[in-house]
C-alpha cells in the first residue's frame, strides 16, 4: 500500500494557471478550504501547473484532484478544463522525503508562498492541518531544513517596519481591510510589531488603516503567534531586499 500519492493537475491547454500574486493567493486559500480532508502533505504552484503531496488511499487522491480543479476552476475563472490528473504512488520513506522537497522546489518564489513552508515556518495562518502532518510523517523533516529551501535564507530580526503591512498581508494571504477574526488578529500583531520596531503610532496607523488612537490597544492584544508570524515575514521582507541588493552589486 502506497505511503502517499504525488498528484499533478494542469489545464488541457496548457496555460498558465495564475497570473498574479492576487490569484496565487487565491490558489493557497482554495488549497486551504477543500483539500484538508484529503491527507494533504504539502503543495507547489508552478507556472503551468500545481503539485499535490496526498497522505491517503488512491480514490481519495482521486476526489481530491478533483476536488482543487473545481475549485481553482471557479475562483480563478479558468477558461477550459483540467488535463487528467498525474499519479504517481510513494512507497517508501526515502520516496516519501525526496517527494515532499521536490514539490517545494516547483514553487520558485524565493520565499517558497505558494506552498505550505510559511505555515511550516510558523509565517502564515495554518492551512489545514499540514505542519501536524508533516510532523507525524516526516519526522526527520525538522525546522533548518525547511528553512534552506527558502532562497533568502533565515532572517535576522527585522530591522524595520516599512514593509509592514506587506507583512500582514503575506501573513493572511489575503485581504486585511476585513472584520474577519484572522485579519483582525493580524492587524494586531503587525501593530505590535511596529511600536516594537520603534515606528510611531501615526506610521503603524497609516500602514494598517487603523487610527493612531486604536494602535495602543491593538498591540495589547496582539496573540504571540501571530506576532511571530508578522516578526517572520518583516524578516523575510528585509532579507529579501538585501538579496536583490547584493544580487544587483555582486
Amino acid at each position: 500500500m502506497a505511503l502517499a500519492w504525488h498528484v499533478n493537475v494542469r489545464l488541457g491547454s496548457s496555460g498558465v494557471l495564475t497570473r498574479s500574486d492576487v490569484e496565487r493567493r487565491r490558489f493557497v486559500r482554495s488549497v486551504g478550504r477543500v483539500l484538508e480532508p484529503y491527507g494533504l502533505l504539502t503543495f507547489g504552484l508552478a507556472p503551468e501547473h500545481a503539485h499535490f503531496l496526498f497522505a491517503c488511499s488512491r480514490e481519495d487522491a482521486g476526489k481530491g484532484a478533483h476536488a482543487i480543479e473545481c475549485s481553482l476552476q471557479w475562483h480563478l475563472q479558468l477558461g477550459g478544463g483540467f488535463r487528467e490528473a498525474w499519479f504517481q504512488p510513494v512507497e517508501t520513506q526515502i520516496h516519501l522525503r525526496r517527494g515532499f522537497f521536490y514539490v517545494l522546489r516547483n514553487d520558485k518564489d524565493p520565499r517558497k508562498r505558494w506552498t505550505n513552508v510559511p505555515e511550516l515556518l510558523g509565517a502564515r495562518l495554518q492551512v489545514g492541518s499540514t505542519c501536524a502532518r508533516v510532523r507525524q510523517l516526516l519526522p526527520d523533516v525538522h525546522v533548518q531544513d525547511i528553512w534552506r529551501e527558502l532562497e533568502v535564507g533565515k532572517p535576522g530580526p527585522p530591522v524595520g517596519g516599512h514593509r509592514l503591512r506587506e507583512a500582514a498581508v503575506e501573513a493572511i494571504c489575503g485581504p486585511l481591510r476585513t472584520k474577519t477574526p484572522d485579519a483582525v488578529g493580524l492587524r494586531r500583531a503587525a501593530a505590535r510589531v511596529g511600536l516594537d520596531l520603534g515606528m510611531t503610532r501615526s506610521a503603524v496607523a497609516a500602514q494598517l488603516d487603523l487610527t493612531s488612537k486604536s494602535v495602543g490597544r491593538m498591540a495589547i492584544l496582539a496573540e504571540p503567534a501571530l506576532v511571530h508570524a508578522i516578526r517572520t515575514q518583516v524578516g523575510l521582507l528585509d532579507a529579501l531586499g538585501s538579496a536583490s541588493v547584493t544580487r544587483r552589486t555582486g
